[in-house]
């Protein structure tokens, strides 16, 4: 999620970076040729605009740029060809429908640029991730090796920069698949406020997956970012909301997340210009968003087999929706998002609990989640009284009540089921353990651990009565 955050702001900025020099070419060279020269000088990509707004005279001027298409760089990117001899882009990478610019006219009479309003409207990107060695959005980020047919002094200063700092052929081959680096791009930004609105972003992951995150919008304010400078340029505003569509390699989404954030950060380390990894997000998930119940009873197959035996029957055909909001503490670090603090999520069936330290990394599906599942009174009903049936079959009622709740502690809290568990591996197709908390107090407890993760649960329980306190009766 960090990386689509990442690539959001880069895309607000580049297009801001072409605005920089609007002042000095007003009004004579301010056209679509312009626009075209000033990104493609300064990104790795081709790029083609439809039409140009341009409003100086009021209070606060405001330049509208539609119709924005970028591909790859090529022949006509290398050596500025003017866009009258160029053929249109068909098939571009990424699309946006609206950029729109609001400056202060009175800064512009003193020499001075500066932004009040930058934002971006409908844009289209689908962004192909192609695991340690980035994305085709990376690409764009290089600095180009040719403008207008000469070799870029720039492009050769980034060059021997990289290469002084390597000592091997294998440590060359680990930078250029090292993460996303602030201060190798030539962008910059000291501004007031900018913004995305109702974008759509589809995030094309290996195996035929996708994230899709749509009804994205976007505002950033305060921004001040300098990639050489970033022990005093090295902070920004943030607040978002957008839903985030998981969708697996059948084209079946199988869940649903609504994400709200606001909050400042420093997107950066200022001495190594790596993505921040001490940064801690209390990211908000919405009511209404939801996991497919059917995913989950496949993620705990393995375990819990026999679940409608026990008296717990979920529809497969339904989802498990968040009855209310919860908040998500969460921390980026190599390319896994990790939880700071506890999260219970309140679903339809039950809680689902996770542990600090449970983590995610979207690029390759990987996960590991410390959780339970507890599920509510309604569904837990049938199994403690099928629970109170057995200890009367052992004709167990001279037992003491403690000794009964702690029994039913070995599987409940509070009267609902609880099923801890260890999820790992691929999140599609994970590796779930039981792991019973069967701190009960009473003897050969070690043996009754490994019976329960064989066994029927009820099985277990029966056995463990029998077993254990046989002395009763």
């Amino acid at each position: 999620m960090y990386i689509i955050l990442i690539i959001i702001i880069v895309i607000l900025i580049l297009f801001l970076g072409l605005a920089i020099g609007v002042w000095f070419y007003l009004p004579a060279l301010f056209n679509r040729d312009f626009i075209v020269k000033q990104i493609e000088t300064h990104f790795n990509c081709r790029v083609d605009v439809e039409k140009i707004y341009l409003n100086l005279f009021n209070i606060f001027s405001s330049l509208e740029i539609e119709g924005i298409k970028v591909a790859k760089r090529d022949y006509y990117a290398d050596f500025g060809i003017v866009l009258s001899q160029r053929p249109s882009i068909e098939n571009p990478e990424f699309y946006i429908q609206k950029v729109e610019l609001q400056f202060s006219f009175l800064y512009l009479v003193k020499k001075k640029f500066r932004v009040l309003r930058f934002m971006i409207t409908e844009p289209l990107l689908n962004l192909d991730f192609f695991g340690e060695e980035g994305s085709n959005f990376s690409v764009f980020l290089e600095t180009p090796a040719l403008i207008e047919g000469e070799e870029n002094l720039e492009f050769i200063k980034n060059k021997e920069l990289r290469r002084n700092s390597l000592n091997s052929r294998e440590e060359e081959e680990n930078v250029v698949k090292a993460p996303f680096n602030i201060k190798y791009t030539s962008i910059s930004a000291e501004l007031e406020q900018i913004g995305i609105k109702n974008a759509l972003i589809n995030f094309m992951l290996k195996k035929g997956r996708m994230l899709k995150f749509a009804n994205c919008d976007l505002i950033i304010d305060h921004i001040n970012v300098h990639p050489n400078k970033l022990l005093e340029h090295n902070s920004l505003k943030l607040n978002f909301q957008f839903n985030l569509h998981i969708i697996n390699n059948e084209g079946m989404e199988i869940s649903q997340f609504l994400f709200l954030y606001n909050g400042n950060i420093i997107p950066f380390v200022a001495t190594t210009g790596f993505i921040n990894p001490d940064t801690v997000y209390n990211i908000k998930v919405k009511k209404g968003s939801y996991v497919s119940t059917r995913v989950l009873l496949n993620m705990l197959s393995d375990v819990f087999a026999n679940l409608a035996d026990m008296g717990i029957r979920l529809d497969d055909t339904s989802k498990q929706r968040l009855q209310r909001s919860s908040i998500l503490y969460i921390q980026y670090e190599d390319g896994r998002i990790i939880l700071q603090d506890d999260l219970i999520l309140y679903a339809t069936d039950f809680d689902l609990e996770l542990k600090r330290g449970s983590w995610v990394r979207f690029q390759d599906y990987e996960h590991f989640f410390d959780g339970a599942l507890i599920f509510y009174k309604k569904e837990s009903s049938n199994v403690v009284e099928e629970f109170d049936e057995n200890l009367k079959t052992v004709k167990i009622s001279k037992v003491e009540i403690r000794n009964r709740e702690r029994l039913l502690n070995i599987f409940t809290n509070k009267n609902r089921i609880k099923f801890p568990f260890i999820s790992k591996g691929d999140i599609t197709e994970p590796k779930v353990d039981a792991d019973f908390n069967l701190n009960i107090g009473v003897p050969s407890v070690t043996d009754i651990i490994s019976e329960l993760s064989k066994v029927d649960l009820m099985k277990g329980v029966k056995r463990l009565i029998k077993t254990n306190f046989g002395k009763f009766f």
